[in-house]
């Protein structure tokens, strides 16, 4: 049994390579615009206005650390800003990925592991497949493919930053 996200196509087309860039989050968030919303923009200017905080009423929202990391509720609040509806939160679970993923929600997960050396990556999860694993448009990929990573490394990886999950909401 395979599974596909109904915007597998239209992340594909909108694609942003990050290059040599720790742009994981804006990048992602440039390609969830331009499928979703249609709207124009690089993950390098993404990446520059979230380096600034941004006032939510009395808050400060911190998006990330500024030419660094990019924190899970500075995604979706980019993409809020741009009108999805986006939220974060952990400890979601595999199945809620596989009941997810056919239906009109774009699931972000956090990927990544603490040793030898802490790493974190976001990208846009389209595919499920039980011979493959988990199909992803990963702007860290210089060309529009999906990047396809074995169920038990995924599951690992995704478990080392407490299975967190930003999701996106396309209603038409």
């Amino acid at each position: 049994m395979a599974l596909e996200s109904p915007h597998l196509e239209a992340l594909l087309a909108a694609h942003q390579h990050q290059g040599q860039s720790n742009d994981c989050g804006p990048y992602t968030a440039a390609i969830v615009l331009r499928a979703l919303q249609g709207i124009e923009v690089s993950g390098t200017d993404l990446a520059h206005r979230m380096n600034h905080p941004r006032r939510r009423g009395a808050l400060l929202v911190v998006r990330r650390v500024p030419h660094w990391a990019t924190f899970p509720w500075g995604v979706a609040d980019i993409l809020r800003e741009h009108g999805l509806p986006a939220r974060w939160h952990l400890q979601a679970s595999e199945e809620d990925l596989r009941r997810a993923l056919p239906t009109r929600e774009v699931l972000l997960p956090i990927l990544g592991e603490w040793r030898p050396r802490p790493w974190a990556h976001i990208s846009a999860l389209v595919a499920w497949d039980a011979a493959r694993g988990w199909g992803f448009v990963d702007p860290a990929m210089s060309r529009p493919v999906l990047r396809w990573r074995p169920a038990e490394e995924f599951s690992r990886q995704w478990r080392a930053y407490l299975r967190l999950l930003v999701r996106v909401r396309k209603d038409e």
